[in-house]
């Protein structure tokens, strides 16, 4: 086992493990093809990943789309930057999913348009939905029932991929990602709260952040081995999407 996750140390298989492949290499994409020269439009609110090179981000994306699906390697100490930087392939699917939803709501996508290319991010996510998430709601339901009345019971009822509510899309998203992540949002304590990535203080402690999870080295990644990770990422094949 090589990853601690919030369902226990384990590597990723099957559709989950297919998902994280195609987000980590569409995500390596952008960076590597635009990360120099423009502003990126996706973030994980993690101030260190964020503001890493271009290199560095690919280093690290690739030493965790390894770590997470081959079991072989053992398994890593977590830090806030390795979380977020599972976490950026997952805010790149929002963003993408926001864009692919503004684009059709604004009348810019044609009728007639492919509909795997109209909703190639809305599909990405259909069947992790339907195979993670939503047997979980149907046990909800089956447990609390549903208020027919409530709209949001209503909209979810009728939810497809061709679905426009992002809020939806957002949250399943965040639902998948949080398979993977230990902790919700630990790594974004740079951002949200700087005072924790002194050292472990007293809140710190009780919160049950180490100095070793507040690491604020990522290293040097030269050219040459940013180059390698990105190769490195676009050798896995996807099975099952």
């Amino acid at each position: 086992m090589t990853w601690r996750t919030f369902l226990d140390d384990r590597v990723l298989e099957g559709t989950e493990a297919d998902l994280f492949i195609t987000a980590v290499q569409l995500t390596a994409e952008d960076i590597y093809t635009y990360g120099s020269d423009f502003e990126l439009d996706f973030e994980t609110d993690n101030r260190l990943f964020d503001t890493a090179a271009p290199n560095q981000k690919l280093f690290l994306l690739n030493f965790c789309l390894s770590a997470l699906l081959k079991p072989e390697i053992d398994s890593p100490q977590l830090t806030h930057i390795l979380e977020a930087t599972v976490y950026c392939p997952f805010a790149y699917l929002k963003m993408q999913v926001e864009t692919e939803i503004k684009s059709e709501l604004a009348g810019d996508s044609q009728d007639d348009a492919d509909e795997e290319y109209k909703y190639m991010f809305r599909r990405l996510l259909w069947k992790p939905y339907q195979e993670y998430i939503l047997p979980l709601e149907q046990e909800a339901d089956e447990e609390f029932g549903i208020d027919e009345d409530d709209e949001l019971a209503g909209e979810v009822k009728s939810f497809s991929y061709q679905s426009t509510d992002f809020q939806l899309w957002d949250d399943i998203v965040d639902d998948l990602a949080h398979r993977i992540l230990w902790d919700d949002e630990d790594w974004k304590v740079t951002s949200l709260a700087p005072v924790l990535a002194d050292g472990a203080n007293e809140l710190s402690l009780m919160l049950g952040i180490t100095d070793e999870y507040l690491t604020t080295r990522i290293g040097i990644v030269s050219d040459e081995e940013g180059e390698a990770a990105y190769k490195e990422i676009h050798s896995w094949k996807v099975n099952n999407l």
